[in-house]
């Protein structure tokens, strides 16, 4: 036996409320009206997987997605599955003075892993899964001169300081850092 590392990744097929009132509020409320230019949000699940060398595990973790419904509601959600050398890349150039930002924010307890690790185990009696870590996937798009300002922009953007700094991470609770 083996262990990879796979990435199942979901979104809402309608529109994402949390993503649009965080854009509201970051545009109206915390100025960033003019470096903002989108942000999207994802489920992220990172799943470790033990299983033998002939085995997929890209295809194990589809099965896991569509069989158990502990990762996706096919009523509401749209999902792909990659492995971790496939993972999204980190910092896109999006057009003259756009860069698109990619920020994963995990709870320091990562009790939503822990519990649907528990329920496979429980549930569906499912023991290859070693380990899931759960994240909130930030896709943020942002006018800057560089990738570094664009960087800068989305971790002041992300990290909760203030009433009017920060929005989507509690720092106290929460760990912000750049897809790698």
């Amino acid at each position: 036996m083996i262990s990879s590392t796979v990435i199942i990744t979901t979104r809402l097929k309608i529109r994402d409320a949390v993503a649009e009132t965080a854009a509201g509020c970051l545009i109206n409320d915390l100025g960033y009206q003019d470096v903002l230019q989108e942000i999207q949000r994802r489920t992220l699940w990172k799943i470790n997987i033990a299983h033998e060398t002939h085995q997929d595990p890209c295809e194990i973790a589809e099965q896991l997605a569509t069989r158990t419904r502990l990762f996706v509601n096919p009523n509401k959600h749209l999902f792909r599955v990659n492995s971790l050398d496939t993972e999204i890349n980190p910092i896109v150039q999006s057009g003259d003075d756009q860069y698109t930002v990619y920020l994963v924010i995990r709870d320091h307890d990562n009790a939503q892993g822990d519990s649907t690790l528990t329920s496979l185990k429980s549930l569906y009696k499912i023991d290859s899964v070693i380990d899931i870590q759960a994240s909130e996937l930030w896709i943020i798009t942002i006018k800057a001169d560089s990738h570094e300002t664009a960087r800068e922009i989305a971790m002041e953007i992300a990290v909760s300081r203030s009433q009017t700094q920060g929005l989507l991470a509690n720092p106290h609770s929460q760990t912000v850092e750049f897809l790698q």
